[in-house]
């Protein structure tokens, strides 16, 4: 226990980036509680995220992720609906929004899939859109791996291939912690 306090602890004390999936499509259990970071790499900079989420029921999760990327604070809120969920395939989509400059929204889907009960690969797509005075959208298909390697603890990587204008290559890989 000591172990797993001093895990979260470390992530919330940690600091943030602009925009990743990092999410293999599986909906938390109602009541369970996940933590992460991430550090991200892309075509401008560099940055780190942290998240959390929260299993409301068998369907639907919230997440939140705080990050900072070029000195600017990113804040994110999202909901995660179960499209499709079985012992090998997963379907979800995730309607969300933030604030990095100007007010977001988010959407996306992921479709997992377990290669093995300790390994998903996942794939997608993510959308952003910021209200500058322009509206500019942002889209990517990210393409991951989750591997746990204790029953609580896992290992995301995720690499997000641009499909917009606005959008740049993201790499990153991080941490999570299920409660």
């Amino acid at each position: 226990m000591k172990k797993a306090l001093s895990a979260v602890i470390f992530v919330f004390l940690s600091i943030n980036a602009f925009t990743q999936v990092f999410n293999s499509g599986h909906i938390l259990r109602p009541g369970q509680f996940t933590a992460g970071m991430n550090p991200v790499l892309n075509d401008r900079d560099g940055g780190f995220y942290l998240h959390g989420g929260y299993g409301l029921n068998k369907k639907v999760d919230f997440g939140m992720r705080y990050g900072i990327l070029a000195g600017q604070d990113y804040f994110g809120a999202d909901f995660e609906w179960a499209l499709m969920q079985s012992r090998t395939w997963n379907v979800s989509l995730i309607t969300g929004a933030h604030v990095r400059r100007v007010m977001g929204l988010d959407g996306g889907l992921v479709v997992s899939y377990a290669v093995a009960q300790s390994a998903t690969i996942f794939a997608g797509v993510d959308v952003d859109l910021d209200f500058y005075d322009e509206t500019e959208h942002y889209t990517w298909v990210p393409l991951g791996v989750e591997v746990y390697w204790r029953r609580n603890t896992s290992v995301i990587l995720e690499a997000d291939i641009p499909m917009s204008d606005w959008a740049w290559n993201i790499f990153g890989g991080g941490l999570a912690f299920y409660f």
